[in-house]
């Protein structure tokens, strides 16, 4: 005979009881209140839902935390741009990142004028840029740095340069630019890292591979500033030496893998798909996924959008970091799972001005160009201007508020041609688009090699020179390719 204890018998009563109530609590809290496609039954009970929390930071550190590029220079008026593709670019990411670590934890970094640059610039040096600057309070988020408090204030890191050879004594040197000023860090050479004579070693090495383009700086060409237009001191340039270099096309689709709706609503939502409903509208055949508070349109040209409207909860601006997080969390699912592409993602931009949330923006690059967009989208208006770039996500600290992105599958072709990269040949093409009588008119923040995705009908695209202006905006002329002989 089975006798039941009563007391053990209300106990497990009790404890089913609770649990039904916190499941249903759940799911009512992620149909009513959903921030975020996170599933609440794999976030108690799953260990392998559709976004992989473990090492989230360092992830992210490895895939966002790079320079747009690096410039090695010898001191000599020969300058070398490094791409991310690499081997080299890495190796000298990390020891940049080592010691930028170790001034920013540090502290006790002097200003300097910003006029010494000038001279910093013709120097030996390894210099790491970032497109537009990358906020120092992320930077010390990526780099588990204690940051005093979320208005703590953050200047934005532009450029980062390292010279070995600058003290004389056994330490390197370190400077940081930023939007508002221009600090110098001096930092013993430490067992971990680079020598002053690997630095050197790295310098030979360039200076002795004759397939690699050799820029000048315009400081050297243009030292008294006689050029009839605006044009930073330290913009690469080439204007002598090999004249022609290797570029492939590429080719572009939008709207990412082609997939069903439900298997498209698994990606987008993640397990919390059933709590949304979904329907097609207008003639675009515009998918939506709706519930209480959010919504999700994917446009057939590509277009994903993402509203939070927001209920009762005050927005929490919170930390950098932790908002940081919840966006990187989500692009990096729906890239992914939705896209097929040789294309990396890399921060652009960011913006805090307001109050309640941070703004991210992201683009696409190919081989280690980037890749600009001016595309006019189905359902904008003719007034609503052209869309720039290719993510932008506002977020706070506890979820995202808004996302607009152009899903775009880039690869690069097999089919190599040789390009003019002389600076003068650009000046030729920018005067027959524009014409020379703007050339006074003309005011450049930097030029590059990069690709451009337009609203025309071709996929396919070659490189062209973007001319970037001050205000975000830029030019674009074609580089000339090279004649069959």
């Amino acid at each position: 005979m089975v006798y039941f204890n009563k007391e053990k018998v209300k106990s497990i009563i009790l404890v089913i009881l609770i649990l039904t109530s916190l499941v249903q609590v759940g799911i009512l809290w992620v149909y009513q209140s959903h921030r975020f496609p996170f599933s609440f039954f794999s976030t108690v009970f799953g260990r392998n839902s559709i976004e992989d929390n473990t090492d989230i930071e360092q992830k992210a550190r490895k895939e966002v935390l790079i320079p747009y590029r690096i410039i090695v220079s010898n001191g000599n008026n020969v300058h070398w741009l490094l791409k991310e593709n690499e081997e080299i670019f890495h190796i000298l990411w990390d020891e940049g990142l080592e010691y930028v670590k170790r001034a920013l934890s540090e502290g006790g970094g002097q200003i300097v004028d910003f006029n010494i640059w000038d001279k910093l610039v013709v120097s030996k040096s390894f210099a790491f840029e970032f497109k537009k600057g990358i906020k120092s309070n992320l930077v010390k988020w990526f780099l588990n740095i204690p940051i005093a408090s979320s208005a703590e204030h953050s200047e934005s890191i532009r450029k980062i340069m390292i010279l070995p050879d600058e003290d004389i004594n056994k330490n390197n040197t370190l400077y940081i630019l930023t939007n508002k000023n221009l600090y110098k860090y001096i930092l013993p050479f430490q067992k971990n890292n680079m020598s002053k004579e690997e630095y050197g070693k790295i310098v030979s090495r360039l200076e002795l591979d004759r397939n690699l383009i050799k820029y000048n700086i315009i400081k050297e060409i243009d030292p008294n500033r006689q050029l009839p237009f605006k044009i930073p001191s330290d913009v690469l340039c080439v204007i002598k030496g090999p004249q022609y270099k290797n570029y492939a096309s590429v080719t572009y689709s939008f709207g990412g893998k082609a997939f069903n709706i439900e298997e498209k609503a698994e990606i987008i939502l993640g397990n919390e798909k059933e709590s949304y409903d979904r329907y097609i509208i207008d003639r675009y055949d515009t998918l939506v996924f709706k519930n209480l508070n959010n919504t999700y349109r994917l446009y057939s040209d590509g277009m994903l959008e993402y509203k939070y409207t927001p209920g009762a909860a005050e927005q929490d601006k919170g930390d950098i970091g932790s908002a940081f997080k919840k966006a990187y969390i989500f692009i990096n699912r729906i890239k992914n799972y939705l896209l097929d592409s040789d294309a990396t993602i890399y921060l652009t931009n960011i913006k805090e001005d307001n109050p309640n949330y941070y703004e991210f923006v992201f683009n696409y690059m190919v081989d280690g160009y980037p890749v600009c967009i001016d595309y006019k989208l189905k359902y904008m208006d003719n007034d609503g201007g052209n869309l720039k770039n290719a993510i932008t996500i506002k977020v706070d600290s506890k979820r995202i508020i808004e996302c607009d992105w152009l899903l775009i599958s880039i690869d690069k072709n097999k089919d190599e041609k040789e390009y003019n990269v002389y600076f003068q040949y650009m000046l030729d093409e920018i005067s027959k688009k524009y014409g020379k009588q703007k050339y006074s008119d003309f005011a450049i923040e930097n030029t590059m090699v990069a690709y451009l995705i337009d609203s025309g009908y071709r996929r396919k695209t070659d490189p062209v020179w973007i001319i970037e202006k001050p205000d975000d905006s830029y030019y674009y002329v074609p580089i000339i390719q090279k004649k069959d002989d």
